[in-house]
């Protein structure tokens, strides 16, 4: 599949990852809008994934915590979750931060493991969703 990432501020990624994330979270999930809408997203880095013009997954990183990775039903298993995550891991090591840490949906797990992130055996619930917490270590020297 053909798609492009994109790191965007909040201004111009709120569109699209406002509307993903809905779409993910709140209706196909059962989460609770509050929980997603944090307030936090003007302080993080964005990154929206679109195939042929059309927004289609989103991530953002606030400080070394990857959140809020969410794609459309009709485009997972195509890449583009790892491609959000890679894209944000670039920006941390960039950035000189020496880890990325993510609780991870258990459904997503595998993409984690798969980029080298270590996942913990502990089981969490949040939002009634199952979630390993995943880290990974970035090379020191990294800026």
């Amino acid at each position: 599949m053909d798609f492009e990432t994109e790191l965007l501020e909040w201004s111009a990624a709120e569109e699209a990852s406002t509307a993903i994330r809905r779409a993910v979270f709140q209706d196909e999930q059962g989460i609770a809008a509050a929980l997603d809408l944090d307030g936090r997203d003007p302080q993080c880095w964005h990154i929206v994934a679109s195939a042929a013009g059309r927004a289609v997954g989103v991530a953002r990183l606030d400080g070394t915590h990857l959140q809020r990775v969410a794609v459309l039903p009709e485009f997972r298993g195509r890449g583009v979750g790892q491609h959000l995550i890679q894209g944000l891991v670039e920006v941390a090591a960039a950035k000189g931060f020496d880890e990325v840490v993510a609780d991870a949906q258990a459904t997503s797990v595998p993409i984690f493991r798969r980029l080298g992130f270590t996942i913990s055996d502990e089981q969490t619930f949040i939002a009634g969703v199952s979630h390993r917490h995943v880290r990974l270590a970035l090379p020191a020297g990294n800026t």
